[in-house]
């Protein structure tokens, strides 16, 4: 069975707390560059950047389109951030509505950028988060 780069990462973000660091650095390591190398990408805003740039370590570089000061979410990017990040190997994301920009771009890279793995860094952790109404007990007021 082969795998596409963009379905191991596909994968290894789907596992992003137990081992994508693995995953990531295992593209990376794969190849000088080019089509067969895993270089550079872009992360929604500044903790995805921080967080996958740790990930890749010195194998891998990442952008956050977002400017320093600003917040991801309620963003909206320029026209030329999906060629842009379409010039790169990934686009990490949260696939949330708080990010309706990241999902956006993500499924413009999905359907017409295939050479761009799209990294939803919650997909498989539904059944590990906390509920939004979870009850423990306490109070989260003062």
């Amino acid at each position: 069975m082969t795998h596409s780069r963009r379905s191991v990462l596909r994968r290894g973000a789907g596992l992003a707390v137990a081992g994508t660091a693995a995953s990531l650095a295992g593209c990376a390591g794969n190849g000088g560059g080019g089509s067969e190398g895993f270089d550079s990408g872009y992360a929604a805003f500044f903790t995805l950047n921080d967080w996958a740039n740790e990930v890749a370590g010195d194998n891998a570089s990442f952008e956050d389109p977002v400017d320093v000061g600003q917040l991801g979410h309620g963003w909206t990017p320029d026209g030329t951030l999906a060629a842009d990040v379409a010039a790169t190997d990934a686009f990490v994301y949260l696939d949330s509505p708080e990010f309706a920009w990241a999902q956006d771009l993500a499924a413009t890279l999905e359907s017409d950028y295939d050479t761009v793995a799209t990294v939803d860094v919650l997909d498989g952790l539904e059944g590990d988060l906390l509920e939004w109404n979870h009850s423990h007990g306490e109070s989260h007021d003062g």
